[in-house]
């Protein structure tokens, strides 16, 4: 069978007639039922086929198929009902006369002087029937079988003439070179109408003359329902095709943003013939200057608004920050708005960071509106810290951590501390930005080789910070005990007797002096220099001779025993240049006994 694949070849033009004209507000209808069967070039086909239509109003002259504006539309859908199953492509060289482009395969048999299984024009164009001019085939081919069950829609007819046409004698007319038809075939009936007017402003032209407005939207309502909208061209003219009879409102869509010299919205009637004319006056509104500031965060992709970042702005005749709302937006205008330089900035609500710059300079024109983006978006969550590590260094350079050392971080009166652990090391977390101390407990047997046991620093915003103490080992030996250590553990004197100055005492004598008298037990006064001396002495001879260090104290010894105190004892009161020598001695004394960073203390 060789044209058993006939309506094949239309399944593209569904779809194109149904984008161009799908806006039309369609008015479905039912046109009849045919019988398509064997014609000059065929053998053995038959199909049934129900026919709807629908009528569409006029487009312009873009349209592809050629309507002119004010025409009404009528697309005849053939839907499959029974016969041959499968259809094709439609092995034709010419419809009516008329060539056709491009190619198809044909199937079997010879077809238009082609040989089966040879290539042969395939279905492609515009076709007017029958010469008239108000009757147009659309066609086209498809690239797969479409035409194989009971339901399946595919061919379109679309004529732009009057209100009916005879659809019957079109589909004979079309298929005569294929097919034959047979059947009452109808098309529609229904009376349509026109609406149609301008937009013009008679206000604006310093001439006086009228001025299209172009790009104003028009709203068709019926019974309160909006029917169809259309735009106006650049000659302010708008047109409304295949409307229904009866009484209709016609207004100007947002009619507040225009400055209006007349009534924007009217009721007419809409009949069979002729047009309902409503025409109406706008002009545009004062020229003015605008600048618009949008804050959004684009991380993922998609722009978000930043709710209520603070927004400012500096111009020839305003400077100001103002807040801006949940959707991240702030327009400026009004008088203080004028054309000249401004610069903008954005600073971002708390928990965000900017991710462009945040200001922008920029010349504002005359009638212009600015519009300005600006990113920021969260800060991701991060922790100050600070890690101090307590290490010695070996003999051979080796690194040894310190453990159980008590370190401490500072920060004006408030602190935080803990112990090193294993690795010497101990962290605190959860700081704020701000400027901090790190101090160190020395342990027993240590002193810090550089000499700073305070660190000062600095965490900035996501910092975390290394502190590094470094411990030296410290000889070993006895420390120095002050006087009220002897008084208080006599039973520890290495020796219970030594010269002071000219008088040996014994332990009761030293004792007596330890107290606060003169070495046999009568009242000294307080302010005598010669008493703390002598008790400083005493403690520095008992703690050399518990195996102190004396290197560096043994001469101040030498001189408070045999010079000072020999001519000057304890109680004598001195005065002059007696007293400024008993002063410095003693101060040197208490020094000594004062600084144990080089030794141990006595058990």
């Amino acid at each position: 069978m060789k044209q058993k694949r006939f309506l094949m070849f239309l399944s593209f033009l569904a779809s194109l007639i149904f984008f161009g004209i799908s806006q039309a507000a369609p008015i479905p209808g039912t046109a009849g039922t045919t019988t398509l069967q064997d014609g000059p070039n065929t053998e053995g086909l038959y199909f049934e086929i129900d026919v709807y239509y629908e009528v569409f109003d006029g487009k312009d002259a873009t349209d592809p198929l050629g309507v002119t504006p004010g025409k009404k539309q009528f697309a005849y859908i053939l839907e499959y009902v029974a016969g041959n199953e499968y259809c094709g492509r439609l092995d034709i060289q010419s419809i009516n006369g008329v060539p056709l482009s491009t190619t198809g395969t044909s199937t079997s048999g010879t077809i238009n002087e082609t040989a089966a299984g040879e290539t042969a024009p395939r279905v492609h164009g515009i076709t007017t029937i029958s010469g008239d001019p108000a009757a147009s085939y659309l066609f086209t081919q498809a690239g797969s079988p479409f035409f194989g069950g009971v339901g399946e829609r595919s061919v379109i007819l679309i004529y732009t003439a009057d209100e009916t046409y005879d659809i019957g004698t079109a589909l004979a007319q079309i298929i005569n070179t294929s097919l034959s038809c047979a059947g009452e075939v109808a098309g529609p009936t229904e009376c349509f109408g026109i609406i149609e007017g301008s937009v013009l402003c008679t206000e604006c032209d310093p001439q006086g003359q009228f001025l299209p407005m172009e790009g104003v939207t028009v709203v068709v309502s019926k019974d309160g329902n909006e029917v169809a909208s259309a735009v106006t061209d650049e000659n302010g003219k708008y047109m409304f095709a295949g409307l229904e009879t009866g009484q209709f409102t016609v207004s100007v869509q947002d009619a507040e943003n225009y400055t209006a010299c007349a009534a924007t919205s009217m009721d007419v009637e809409v009949a069979c013939s002729g047009s309902a004319i409503a025409n109406f006056c706008v002009c545009p509104p004062p020229c003015t200057q605008q600048i618009c500031v949008r804050v959004v965060c684009d991380a993922n992709g998609e722009e978000e608004a930043v709710a209520y970042p603070w927004i400012g702005i500096c111009g020839p005749e305003i400077v100001q920050w103002s807040n801006a709302g949940r959707d991240g937006e702030k327009c400026f205008n009004g008088q203080n708005i004028v054309p000249g330089h401004y610069k903008v900035k954005v600073k971002p609500p708390r928990g965000y960071e900017m991710w462009s710059d945040s200001s922008q300079e920029f010349d504002l024109a005359d009638c212009e509106t600015k519009e300005l983006v600006f990113y920021a978006c969260p800060i991701p969550p991060c922790e100050q810290s600070v890690c101090i590590s307590v290490i010695e260094i070996g003999d051979n350079n080796e690194v040894i951590p310190i453990e159980n050392v008590k370190v401490f971080v500072k920060q004006c009166r408030d602190y935080k501390w803990g112990y090193t652990g294993t690795d010497g090391v101990k962290c605190f977390y959860n700081l704020r930005p701000d400027q901090y101390v790190a101090e160190i407990d020395v342990p027993a047997g240590y002193k810090v080789c550089d000499g700073r046991d305070k660190i000062p620093f600095a965490l900035e915003r996501c910092e975390q910070e290394e502190i590094e103490f470094v411990l030296c080992k410290i000889q070993v030996g006895p420390c120095p005990c002050k006087p009220y250590y002897w008084k208080y553990h006599n039973n520890c004197w290495p020796i219970n007797s030594m010269w002071i100055g000219n008088q040996y005492c014994n332990q009761q004598q030293l004792m007596n002096v330890l107290c606060g008298r003169k070495p046999d037990g009568s009242y000294a006064s307080m302010y005598d220099v010669t008493i703390p001396l002598a008790q400083n002495l005493i403690a520095a001879k008992l703690s050399i001779a518990a195996g102190s260090d004396c290197a560096d104290i043994e001469p101040v010894v030498i001189a408070a025993d045999e010079y000072m105190l020999y001519d000057c004892p304890p109680g004598s009161r001195p005065y002059g240049g007696s007293l400024e020598l008993a002063r410095d001695l003693n101060n040197k004394l208490y020094k000594y006994l004062e600084n144990c960073d080089s030794c141990q203390p006595l058990p």
